[in-house]
């Protein structure tokens, strides 16, 4: 009788505890999404995409916020999202509440120091961003290098494969490319928002930071910088409602096979409310679907 006893017990505080977590998330929404919201912005399916995996008929759907990096060295935008960009530097290191050790040049020093804990901050995203122009331009100078040294060997089959390879990379960027990108990271939202005050271009959210060492020069000398990176969002997915989940099936069952440098099928209008989570409010076919 007594085990009778702990069972429902055990049942009933189970049940408790899941009431419980369902009226905090409902809560947070609540609070997120009250008032105007901080942030409206209108996307395409280049910066907030499907997933690739398959989905069954009754499952959820979340979409994925494609944000990127321009790094240092170039604007390539190839590389992963652990660029570390120009503005990412020590200053902006400490500014964020990182303490920087002061090591020497040995490798003993080097391997024996701890790994910085990342950082949960504020992070600056930006719409159609002009970085997204120097992936191009940068794009437009590679292929034209490559196209410029097939002038001199027009029979090397490297070669032409080269420009092949370049002349499918510059129209898959310019055709399905992110122009979504992280142009700043802070501490306080609002003086981040009297900077980036178009609420409709500048997305401020929350997100992890950390920072790394990087080595450079030449000889025995060798110089080693220090630079910070973005290694991921807190909020990264948008969960799509049921009243849009038809739409976007039959977005999905339209062009299954659909390539990366395919035209964009949609456009999404997200908002971003008061703990800067996303929300999906309206999403519309594109005019060449």
């Amino acid at each position: 009788m007594k085990l009778v006893l702990s069972s429902r017990r055990l049942f009933f505080l189970g049940l408790l505890l899941l009431v419980l977590t369902n009226l905090a998330v409902l809560s947070g929404v609540a609070a997120n999404r009250s008032g105007s919201p901080e942030t409206q912005v209108i996307l395409t399916e280049r910066e907030v995409q499907i997933p690739y995996r398959s989905h069954k008929e009754n499952s959820g759907l979340d979409l994925h916020l494609n944000w990127r990096v321009a790094g240092v060295e170039d604007y390539s935008g190839f590389s992963s999202r652990w660029n570390s960009p120009a503005w990412f530097d020590a200053d902006k290191l400490k500014k964020l509440g990182f303490l920087i050790p002061d090591y020497d040049h040995s490798d003993d020093s080097f391997n024996q120091r701890k790994q910085p804990v990342t950082k949960e901050v504020f992070i600056v995203l930006e719409n159609d961003s002009p970085l997204f122009q120097k992936v191009i331009k940068w794009l437009e100078k590679d292929l034209k290098k490559e196209k410029k040294l097939l002038l001199a060997d027009r029979d090397d089959k490297e070669l032409m494969d080269r420009v092949k390879n370049a002349e499918e990379r510059l129209k898959r960027e310019r055709i399905s490319g992110s122009r979504l990108f992280v142009v700043n990271a802070g501490l306080n939202a609002k003086q981040l928002r009297e900077q980036y005050s178009d609420r409709t271009r500048f997305i401020i959210t929350k997100g992890k930071v950390n920072y790394r060492y990087n080595y450079g020069g030449d000889g025995k000398e060798k110089k080693r910088e220090i630079s910070g990176y973005v290694s991921s969002l807190s909020v990264a997915n948008i969960h799509v409602p049921l009243q849009y989940r038809q739409k976007f099936d039959s977005i999905r069952e339209h062009n299954k096979s659909r390539d990366m440098g395919d035209p964009t099928r949609y456009q999404v209008e997200l908002a971003y409310g008061h703990r800067f989570e996303p929300w999906l409010v309206s999403i519309q076919k594109t005019p060449e679907n």
